[in-house]
This record gives structure tokens, sequence and C-alpha cells, in this order.
């Protein structure tokens, strides 16, 4: 059985407990140190085949960090083309970041249906009526609805 009566023992946990910490903390610098990675992408016109992808407007207003990988691998989901991952990914951050408007964008991008797509572009629009990422988005969305089911 292990016990802890004797002073060498308690001095090996301590040192131990030290070297955790200083490991953790070195990792947390590190990681907080990284600038973030914005992902940037080209906003196609709605007569085009393509898809549309909203372009950043801006760094997200957040400067946390976990915020900021979150959002970029939500982004990076829906790239790869799983759109309903990324959106619900996209969703958990909202509640958090309702003002954030690149995310809000990207919402549109991967919204379930046209119905939702509407509802976030009057947000976006309502945030910023003269932006033109939000023009786009509504421009993609009259075309969307315009093509026949």
């Amino acid at each position: 059985m292990f016990t802890f009566d004797k002073p060498f023992t308690w001095l090996i946990i301590i040192v131990i407990n030290v070297l955790m910490v200083y490991l953790f903390v070195k990792i947390v610098k590190s990681t907080l140190s990284k600038p973030p990675s914005y992902t940037s992408s080209i906003s196609t016109q709605a007569s085009s085949n393509q898809p549309y992808t909203p372009s950043p407007v801006s760094p997200p207003t957040t400067v946390n960090p976990f915020y900021t990988q979150a959002f970029n691998q939500a982004v990076a989901t829906a790239q790869a083309g799983n759109k309903f991952d990324a959106y619900i990914q996209l969703k958990s951050l909202q509640k958090d970041n309702p003002s954030d408007i690149n995310l809000i964008l990207w919402l549109v991008f991967t919204a379930p249906n046209l119905d939702e797509a509407k509802k976030l572009i009057g947000m976006a629009k309502f945030m910023d009526p003269s932006s033109a990422s939000v023009k786009q988005a509504e421009e993609w969305l009259a075309g969307q609805m315009s093509k026949p089911l």
C-alpha cells in the first residue's frame, strides 16, 4: 500500500504537480500566441452555377481564441461540403456571438432551407444594411428562390 507519510513522497508529488502546471501554461501560451487564420473565400453572383460562399466582412468581433478556432473549424467543415454539421457548429457559436455578421453569413450558406437563409439575411441586413456581402447573399437567395422546384 502506498502512503504519504514520508516528506520525500510529498516533495515528489509537489514537483510533479508543478511540472504539470508549467507544461499546461506553456501549451496554452503557445496556442494563444498563434494568429487566427480567417478564412477568405470568393463570393459568386446569383447567376453562377456555383453555390454562394460568404466572403468575410471583417475578422470575428470577439478576441476569444477558442471562438476563432471553432469558427474556422465550422467554416472548413462547410467548405468540405458537410453543411449540416457546419450549421450546427455555427448555431452553437451564435448563442455567445449573436452580433458577428461573418457568423450569420456562414449560417446563410449552411442553412438547411431557404426560409432560414432568408431570416438570417434579414438579421445581417439589420446589422449592416450597406454591406456588400449581405447584398451578395440577397442576390444569391433571390436566384435560389426563382429556381423551379
